[in-house]
């Protein structure tokens, strides 16, 4: 198989998985607003019956529609943030965005774990051309392999670190994987590809337990 193929598919399979999650928890936000409408209707059909209206039921009910419509809401912007990462192939992009996309993209995978996303951008922009679909697929591709090490009620802190030429990500805080040094073989074949596609470095420092992605700038398509 083609090279071009082999990232093709690797990113299919990302924003499958990706777009599977979000679903996922957009039906969950969805049946929660459906119950709770439902109770509505039934305290409704009481107070017609002549049974008082208990106001505070009915506020408790209220914010939980209010809270899961939020929810809902803030679910769909970020899958279109995540649907407008495959606009353009090479672009310029804030690394601080990307973190943070990251970890909204993959709540749904950390919670399954037990364990919090905390992103920590920079203080300033740190902007750099890359192709940033291939980035994101690749940085999904590391956290998921760091998860399969971390323990439940962990944080992992995902960070944008400013270098000469380009940027790096950093996952801190991990867990002792059961290989004391675990490379980037660690992220199987379309991690491999995806790091060649973007000329990227991957290093693992078991002392501070973190694992850095270096993404140097990169031209043409």
């Amino acid at each position: 198989m083609a090279a071009s193929d082999d990232i093709g598919l690797a990113m299919l399979k990302f924003f499958g998985r990706t777009t599977a999650a979000f679903t996922h928890d957009l039906k969950n936000a969805l049946a929660i607003i459906s119950q709770n409408a439902g109770l509505i209707n039934d305290y409704l059909l009481m107070a017609e019956k002549g049974m008082p209206l208990d106001l505070a039921r009915l506020k408790i009910v209220a914010e939980r529609i209010d809270g899961q419509t939020r929810r809902a809401d803030q679910l769909i912007k970020n899958m279109n943030r995540f649907a407008h990462s495959v606009d353009d192939p090479v672009k310029a992009v804030d690394i601080n965005e990307m973190v943070e996309l990251l970890a909204a993209v993959s709540f749904r995978e950390a919670s399954l774990k037990r364990v919090v996303l905390l992103p920590c951008p920079e203080k300033e922009p740190l902007v750099i051309t890359t192709k940033p679909f291939l980035l994101l697929a690749l940085l999904g591709q590391v956290l998921t392999m760091a998860l399969g090490f971390t323990d439940q009620g962990q944080e992992i802190a995902i960070c944008a670190i400013r270098q000469k030429d380009g940027g790096q990500v950093r996952f801190a805080n991990l867990g002792d994987p059961a290989d004391p040094e675990p490379d980037s073989a660690g992220l199987g074949h379309a991690g491999q590809i995806l790091l060649d596609a973007l000329k990227a470095q991957y290093h693992h420092d078991k002392k501070t337990r973190s694992i850095t992605i270096s993404i140097p700038n990169v031209e043409g398509a």
